[in-house]
């Protein structure tokens, strides 16, 4: 059986832009000599920030996918390591409960995770918005993707998150809710619902499984 723990809150804060993708976006100055368009930018000005733009984009989807693939065979973390995250989930979810309402689901929240013993129940319903960074399709079936939290839910992701996941929030849809469940795209801006967990051998906060994804 999984662990389950149990807590409570809320925060605000302002949500995150749909193109994202690249954190702050670069601009250059037009320069005297170069030629410039009817609103006063240079076309020269415009091409190097879109080239830039793509460029980042590119190189942020390689690493994340490596993450991803590095991820489904590498060594569980240190026992101790397990054991302070632990800790610290038992603080955070006192002051962070879940949520209630029609969105979430009863029973075993779990169902259809194929390596639920390895799931660390911190509410059994949880819901957040943001921008979907990189998604794969796993080996064992899973929709995967990572998912850049709006402010409001950065409480969502922890240190390891931050450390192994570029601080964003794992989501996976488990193959039996896969079937009419909206399975979204880089760059979408999306709103989940599902269990919030600690992948125990990775150490880091995920959404999984989750019931219901909304196109935003």
């Amino acid at each position: 059986m999984p662990d389950v723990i149990g807590g409570q809150g809320d925060c605000e804060g302002s949500n995150e832009t749909a193109n994202g993708l690249t954190g702050n976006l670069l601009s250059s100055e037009p320069s005297e000599s170069s030629n410039e368009t009817g609103d006063g930018e240079s076309d020269d000005g415009k091409n190097s920030d879109l080239d830039v733009n793509i460029n980042n984009n590119i190189e942020i989807k390689q690493r994340l996918d490596l993450i991803i693939s590095v991820e489904e065979g590498e060594a569980p973390i240190p026992k101790a390591d397990q054991d302070r995250i632990e800790s610290k989930d038992k603080v955070i979810v006192t002051e962070r409960k879940g949520i209630t309402g029609p969105d979430c689901r009863s029973g075993n929240v779990l169902d259809g995770a194929s390596n639920a013993k390895d799931l660390r129940v911190l509410a059994e319903c949880q819901d957040a918005t943001g921008t979907v960074m990189h998604t794969k399709k796993m080996d064992d079936g899973d929709y995967k993707f990572f998912l850049k939290v709006d402010e409001q839910f950065k409480f969502l992701v922890n240190a390891k998150n931050d450390e192994k996941t570029d601080g964003f929030l794992v989501v996976e849809i488990v193959p039996p809710h896969q079937d009419g469940m909206y399975l979204p795209k880089d760059g979408e801006r999306v709103h989940v619902w599902g269990a919030r967990v600690t992948d125990k051998p990775k150490g880091w906060h995920e959404i999984h499984p989750p019931w219901k994804v909304v196109n935003q």
